[in-house]
């Protein structure tokens, strides 16, 4: 069983409902007998992808000078992702899939994935700022403080 209760602190006249759902589910869960695990997290925030998104930035005037044509950060946040297998098969088609999921170890990936794509075109000045590490460990605690 699986089930995602989705708390927004501008919706408070919800959360009696949703508290009641929760309350129910674990019960149901209790019954089973089995081993279960509860998991309470927060929504990634701007200030936890910037660092991410600053990284696309920089790759853009080079993915147009070398290819042309309309590219953005969006486009390279995509390209990181279907190179890093973070999609979703839709009608024989990867769509890559949203950040708002992404686990410690894609969001890791996709930093080095950045990197690699930096180191590439020979930009300087890529790698993450303290502050954007800072940011991206409240949440995913993956890039070492140094």
């Amino acid at each position: 069983m699986n089930e995602l209760f989705e708390f927004y602190t501008s919706a408070k006249s919800k959360w009696g409902d949703l508290q009641q759902k929760i309350s129910e589910t674990l019960c149901k869960c209790l019954e089973y007998g089995k081993d279960f695990f509860v998991r309470i997290g927060r929504e990634k925030t701007a200030s936890q992808l910037r660092g991410y998104f600053r990284l696309c930035n920089l790759i853009v005037p080079y993915w147009q000078d070398e290819w042309g044509g309309y590219v953005d950060k969006d486009v390279v946040s995509n390209y990181i992702k279907i190179t890093s297998k973070y999609y979703a098969y839709i009608r024989n088609e990867k769509i890559p899939k949203s950040l708002k999921n992404a686990t410690v170890p894609d969001m890791k990936l996709f930093i080095e994935e950045l990197y690699i794509v930096c180191e590439g075109f020979g930009i300087k000045d890529y790698e993450l700022t303290s502050a954007e590490k800072d940011a991206m460990n409240k949440y995913y605690q993956l890039i070492k403080k140094q």
